[in-house]
């Protein structure tokens, strides 16, 4: 018997179950419901090269208002919340990265050189590199106007995920992904 995760719509048969489903959304009355797959889901944390604890974040992190805007599931998150959160900690990871890095650089040489890796086109990359878009949850309005290959979309989506795995699992897990994904100079 499956049960309800009310943080984003998460249903998962008990632990003890033969094939634990994970189902990344419930599919809304108002929206067509794009169902990305427990191998899709595989796949995103395999190319991150972190394993979620609680799934759920994971699930909010790819959720755009949109889709909870326009879904049944009144239990939805959307993903700006984890994005606030994962742009200071993603900053706070490559600053300390660059100053081990660069121990004698001046401030404003760090924060040029933050600024450029953490930047909306920088993310997107990165984003795009991930097949971020592929799992994100969008309205149909969204969807219809190329949500899934915006800039600015996938830059909050990846800043999201990075805020939904500290949460999951601290700054080791936020630093696991970013020294996946980064190239520092």
């Amino acid at each position: 018997e499956a049960r309800f995760d009310g943080l984003a719509g998460c249903l998962r048969t008990p632990a003890g179950g033969s094939s634990r489903q994970m189902l990344l959304f419930v599919e809304g009355e108002r929206t067509r419901s794009r169902l990305i797959s427990p191998r899709e889901a595989a796949r995103l944390m395999g190319a991150i090269g972190y394993t979620f604890q609680r799934p759920e974040l994971l699930i909010a992190s790819v959720t755009h208002r949109s889709f909870v805007n326009e879904s049944a599931d009144r239990l939805a998150f959307d993903n700006e919340r984890l994005e606030f959160l994962g742009d200071a900690v993603l900053g706070l990871v490559v600053a300390t990265e660059l100053m081990q890095r660069f121990p004698s650089a001046q401030e404003g040489v760090l924060s040029r050189l933050r600024a450029s890796m953490v930047d909306e086109a920088a993310l997107h990359k990165l984003a795009v590199a991930l097949g971020l878009g592929e799992a994100l949850r969008l309205g149909r309005g969204e969807e219809l106007s190329g949500g899934r290959t915006r800039s600015s979309l996938l830059a909050d989506a990846f800043e999201a995920m990075i805020g939904a795995a500290y949460l999951d699992g601290g700054l080791d897990a936020a630093r696991v992904i970013l020294d996946r994904c980064l190239s520092y100079p």
